[in-house]
């Protein structure tokens, strides 16, 4: 009869070294933090798109936009995703997070993106998001 405890060790090791492998991508990263009008998030990720080698693909800005239509509760938070792209020759990875914030007297809704993926990239992000809120007025 075979040794179970060997087995549950020997997964939980695997398990260990696969959180490690998904967390490495995030271990020295930075965060860029900007609130929207709801209407100018896909503006803002087309924009952002042109920073990349390879870009968000429409699909993602459009499944990024319809969560964040789904996203009905003041102050609710969600986790967007992670999205590969690559910039200036490496591939990276992006963790996009909403928060919600409705003025129910406007009929507005704010949208707070935070982006968080390494500190070079993070840069070249924030410096998209002032040319942004300086043409949308944000």
């Amino acid at each position: 009869m075979p040794d179970f405890s060997l087995v549950l060790w020997g997964l939980l090791i695997v398990a260990a070294v696969v959180v490690m492998l998904i967390k490495k991508d995030f271990r020295d990263s930075a965060v860029a933090t900007m609130t929207f009008v709801s209407e100018n998030v896909p503006p803002f990720f087309c924009r952002l798109s042109a920073i990349f080698d390879s870009s968000f693909k429409v699909s993602d800005v459009h499944a990024i936009q319809l969560m964040i239509e789904q996203m009905n509760e003041d102050n609710e938070v969600k986790d967007l995703g992670c999205y590969s792209v690559q910039f200036q020759g490496k591939k990276m990875r992006i963790r996009i997070k909403a928060e919600i914030h409705l003025d129910l007297e406007d009929n507005t809704k704010e949208v707070v993106l935070s982006l968080s993926s390494r500190p070079e990239l993070v840069l070249a992000i924030n410096r998209v998001m002032r040319r942004f809120a300086e043409e949308y007025e944000n």
